[in-house]
């Protein structure tokens, strides 16, 4: 087998249909003389970037040659060879000391320094088989145990974590910014004395933990503190230190200083009184009623249109309700994307309001298209908290039998308060558009079964009521009658539609236009740089406009531009993205990829699009499999069986929508006019146009 030499600055990655192949080619040995220093270095370098989806900043990305060099001399190394090419290396330290100690055998503990795999060639099993490698290579030094480290939070952890290693302790070491955990394997059996260090090994990790949890409790306080101490009265000393705890000061001095009662006394005395005023005006307020509206706080937690969209359309609803008042918070990192936070506000006009304030404040609801990445402020004791969703319920992770929106996530994350309670709902409410759906992830997740309510789908609604404007749809966007659209969707990460097999896609779809014309449509994460140095998928769609292409462009609006191409297309190619349920409640032939079913969550409606949909295993059979869809040779009684079922409330959202909000706020039902026919409806396609 041979393969190419990736160029970073190229478009060449390794699909995941080459896995065996790679695995039966790899070649694991030991570091020798003839290895390069400087080629070892820049595998480190590019393995351990700093991108979106490895947000750390390692320091074996800026080590020199000398620094690797002396990594190798201290200690043995292996690397994975594909072709002659190192793709792989792995270095491990002897134990250090004595074999015995006192006439006992002594713990020996060799450390994994550096492991790392080419990000080309992630993925495919390369770092399992240098891990065991590794851990040969430590028992020929005489070790017992094999030991490394690995930011918290990152995949890493995760990683070592499903191959049999323990966590052990929390530290911060001195030449990182952030803060690390050990973890452990023991690599010889039958230890007598396995017990005895396990449970001193668990004492270890739980007092690290403790200290751990305690010092980013402290550190979230000082954030709210610093944010808070210019709106009320604080003597000046007392803001100044708590500037200084997030300037220059070390931890150690930033201790002493959490230590002193004169600190605490003064910060939470500020923070109490700032926190009872608003409680105690909001209480005031509702109990005099003095005709404050009700405020509903949005939350919008991530920089991806369709979340705003969802946000947008939910608060539309009540449009026509002059009681409820809207405000808008954002994740800090949003505005760190111009761009992105520009086009949100664009949807979201709504007045907004800090972090800081949004957790001060005491709401009427809280509204969330996802779950947040701090749960500070949601809580269902204080105020009912919603989650609307931002599309279908289709996906899972491999080895897990629930999908996001109903897994882990949705439940509250434990603190040292709760440390061994029951972990409870994130959300009083989280709405479902049917019944089946609702049920399934009752059965996986059971303390959501008087959480999870069945409300419809404003989107279902949105794309039946325009199936009328199919022919403006098609003059707008400059398709003729006799062409036949075909809508291909993807979604994102490696084992999307495009990554996988878009180059031979684009070779094939390119020889039929003129008989076809292709509408691409990938997810906006699909437009940011890649942490790898790979193509941005999303930017080289928009290239392919020349061919005459259609591009659906992350910045338009995300519920008109989808149900205009899903109206306007009659064949639609997909992958596993929750898009594709959209087309087969509108009864469009679907067409698939191959997807690994462990990511598809299984009895969800993609799932059963799955079961009877034809598959393209090879783009060369791409013209064979539209012109069976065209010669009706399709299993429609299934698409059509399924699309009567998904939808059991049509034209029904927005009144249970309005049920079960005002039932949550314990607010009197009003008959308001119907916002589907005039405000979302007649919204939703004025700023359409068939320019792309």
């Amino acid at each position: 087998m041979h393969i190419q030499k990736v160029n970073k600055n190229s478009d060449t990655i390794i699909s995941r249909y080459q896995k065996q192949e790679v695995i039966e080619h790899i070649v694991v040995r030991p570091l020798n003389g003839n290895d390069s220093i400087t080629e070892i270095t820049d595998l480190l370098h590019r393995a351990f970037a700093k991108g979106s989806y490895q947000p750390f900043n390692y320091p074996a990305a800026q080590q020199n040659n000398e620094t690797t060099a002396e990594q190798i001399k201290r200690g043995r190394g292996c690397v994975a060879v594909i072709d002659e090419r190192i793709v792989g290396v792995g270095i491990v330290w002897p134990p250090a000391g004595p074999a015995t100690r006192w006439g006992y055998p002594r713990r020996r503990v060799a450390h994994l320094r550096q492991l790392a795999v080419e990000p080309d060639f992630q993925s495919l099993g390369i770092g399992t088989i240098i891990l065991n490698a590794c851990e040969c290579a430590a028992m020929e030094t005489g070790a017992n145990e094999l030991s490394g480290s690995a930011p918290i939070g990152s995949q890493q952890v995760s990683f070592y974590k499903r191959r049999g290693y323990r966590l052990l302790r929390y530290v911060s070491w001195s030449n990182t910014d952030y803060d690390s955990v050990i973890f452990t394997k023991p690599l010889v059996k039958n230890d007598r004395f396995y017990w005895i260090r396990f449970l001193v090994d668990k004492t270890k990790y739980f007092r690290s933990f403790v200290i751990y949890k305690t010092k980013h409790l402290l550190l979230t306080t000082a954030v709210v503190f610093r944010d808070v101490a210019g709106t009320i009265s604080i003597p000046v000393h007392l803001r100044r230190k708590a500037r200084k705890i997030f300037t220059k000061d070390p931890w150690k001095r930033r201790f002493k200083m959490y230590l002193t009662v004169k600190f605490w006394k003064k910060k939470f005395m500020a923070m109490s009184i700032l926190r009872w005023f608003c409680w105690i005006t909001r209480s005031l307020t509702k109990r005099l009623n003095t005709g404050n509206p009700i405020e509903i706080l949005l939350y919008c937690q991530c920089p991806a249109i369709q979340y705003a969209e969802h946000l947008r359309r939910f608060a539309e609803v009540f449009s026509n309700d002059p009681r409820l008042h809207f405000v808008v918070t954002f994740e800090w990192y949003l505005k760190k994307t111009p761009e992105s936070y520009k086009w949100i506000r664009k949807i979201l006009p709504y007045p907004e309001v800090s972090n800081a304030r949004a957790y001060l404040r005491e709401w009427d609801m809280i509204v969330a298209a996802d779950h947040p990445m701090h749960q500070l402020m949601f809580s269902p004791r204080k105020c009912p908290t919603l989650q609307i969703g931002h599309g279908g319920t289709n996906k899972s992770k491999p080895g897990d039998s629930n999908t996001r929106p109903y897994g882990k996530y949705a439940l509250k994350k434990r603190t040292l308060c709760s440390l061994f309670s029951k972990r409870q709902p994130l959300y009083t409410r989280m709405f479902e558009a049917e019944e089946e759906i609702r049920d399934l992830a009752v059965r996986v997740n059971p303390l959501l079964k008087d959480r999870i309510v069945v409300v419809g789908n404003l989107v279902y609604d949105s794309i039946l009521n325009s199936v009328e404007l199919r022919k403006q749809f098609r003059h707008e966007l400059g398709i003729k009658d006799n062409e036949i659209v075909v809508f291909v969707m993807s979604t994102w990460r490696d084992e999307c539609l495009f990554r996988s097999i878009g180059d031979a896609f684009l070779e094939e779809s390119r020889k039929l236009l003129g008989k076809y014309r292709f509408i691409l449509s990938i997810h906006p994460n699909e437009y940011r740089p890649r942490p790898s140095g790979d193509r941005v998928w999303g930017e080289y769609l928009r290239t392919q406009q020349q061919y005459g292409y259609i591009i659906r462009e992350p910045e338009n609006d995300y519920v008109p531009y989808l149900v205009a191409y899903l109206v306007a297309s009659d064949i639609v190619l997909s992958d596993h993205t929750c898009l594709v349920e959209y087309a087969a409640l509108l009864q469009r032939p679907i067409v698939c990829v191959p997807v690994n079913d462990e990511y598809i969550w299984k009895g969800s409606i993609t799932w059963e699009i799955f079961q009877f949909a034809p598959k393209i295993h090879d783009m060369a059979d791409l013209h064979k499999a539209l012109l069976k869809v065209k010669e009706n040779d399709y299993p429609w009684d299934k698409l059509r069986q399924l699309s009567n079922t998904m939808n059991r409330h049509p034209g029904q959202a927005v009144n249970l929508i309005r049920n079960e909000v005002y039932t949550m706020l314990k607010m009197q039902h009003t008959n308001l006019k119907n916002p589907i026919d005039n405000a979302i409806y007649s919204n939703c396609y004025k700023d359409f146009t068939g320019e792309m």
